[in-house]
């Protein structure tokens, strides 16, 4: 199971081609947008994403220096493409999970950012946690 997992990352590019064919999308482990110079991002998956790219789009329009990382494929997290996905100019990046982890010092999605960013050579950026879509709380266009 382990050397499964260890590839898979490794193949999901490849295997994005029948899905982009057939369906007209694509995606990859990690798809960054906002500004190539962002200095602040914010990290989530799922239902959060949408939002989160509009309000970038909306704060990129009035000067601000932001993007979004969607995180499209979590298990196995690689490291490695993580931190290649954001701007070089990062300083800060917020991570929103949909979990909460009582008696952990943070939650997963957060942990594997702090531990990539680590192994990658990019522990200058600073991390904040936070957490959505508890009790049905979702973010919501207002």
């Amino acid at each position: 199971m382990q050397s499964f997992l260890s590839c898979l990352s490794r193949y999901h590019p490849k295997s994005d081609g029948p899905l982009r064919e057939t369906r007209g999308t694509s995606y990859r482990l990690f798809e960054y947008h906002g500004a190539p110079d962002a200095e602040r991002v914010i990290v989530l998956m799922a239902s959060g994403c949408e939002p989160a790219h509009e309000t970038v789009d909306y704060l990129n329009r009035r000067g601000d220096k932001v993007g979004v990382l969607k995180v499209r494929l979590y298990r196995p997290f690689d490291t490695k493409r993580f931190a290649e996905a954001l701007p070089s100019t990062t300083k800060v990046i917020g991570v929103l999970d949909r979990t909460k982890e009582p008696g952990s010092t943070g939650e997963p999605l957060y942990l594997d950012c702090v531990t990539a960013l680590s192994e990658q050579g990019r522990s200058s950026i600073k991390v904040v946690g936070g957490r959505y879509g508890l009790s049905s709380k979702e973010l919501r266009r207002r």
